[in-house]
């Protein structure tokens, strides 16, 4: 079975535990971003007149919250294989150890994939499908981000293109249920309110399933890589 099917089944297997660390880690990072976003477009709008400066800080945002959203679900992956049978402690465990070496990490991230965005668009995409396994290599190792990047940069050039089409996929499906879910909220009502929470829930629900898809991906790309140890020869 592909690694995509495998997620997907084991996101329909445990939805359950995979909503209750959505709704108590994701959602709350969903609603500060709400709230910050709300104030600085507001403020932003008022002194200059122009959203610029707003949609650049929404971006380093809303890539750090992806950073950091993801790494109870990259652990509950971990323990189920494992065998464990607390897989949602440990879940919210690696949660509280990782959080802060990859909140500093996500930082710097962030601003190099949207220094690349904002000066040539292409090099930003490298940037950010290069550095995006940090969090599955430092959680799956067990290891800080600064000793996990380098890992994962080279994890990632390897499955370029898969990694990039599965990032791909799951934010065109994601867009794709959005646009229904606004267009369905506005025929009930024409509310922001409804349709900012329509949009919170939905990140609710697929965040997980990327972080999961990816977890499996990467263990099934790391099992196919050679030991450091040996020289593969051409």
């Amino acid at each position: 079975m592909s690694p995509i099917k495998e997620g997907f089944r084991f996101y329909t297997k445990n939805v359950e535990y995979l909503l209750l660390l959505s709704i108590t880690i994701v959602l709350p990072l969903l609603i500060l971003h709400f709230y910050l976003m709300n104030y600085i477009y507001l403020t932003t709008s008022a002194i200059f007149n122009d959203t610029t400066f707003a949609d650049l800080v929404n971006g380093f945002f809303t890539l750090l919250f992806l950073i950091v959203g993801q790494l109870p679900f990259i652990k509950f992956v971990q323990s189920d294989l494992e065998g464990e049978e607390k897989r949602v402690k440990s879940a919210y465990l690696s949660f509280l150890k990782h959080s802060f070496s990859l909140y500093l990490f996500g930082i710097v991230y962030c601003v190099l994939v949207l220094l690349g965005f904002t000066l040539f668009i292409i090099p930003g995409l490298i940037l950010m499908v290069f550095l995006f396994l940090t969090p599955y290599i430092s959680v799956l190792d067990d290891k800080p981000a600064r000793k996990s990047w380098k890992s994962a940069m080279k994890l990632a050039k390897k499955n370029f293109f898969k990694l990039g089409g599965i990032i791909a996929l799951v934010s065109i499906v994601e867009m794709i249920i959005g646009l229904i879910a606004l267009y369905g909220v506005s025929l009930i009502t024409n509310n922001f309110g409804a349709a900012t929470v329509s949009q919170i829930l939905l990140n609710v629900i697929m965040l997980p399933l990327l972080a999961i898809m990816v977890t499996f991906c990467v263990i099934k790309w790391r099992d196919h890589l050679p030991p450091a140890n040996i020289v593969v020869k051409k």
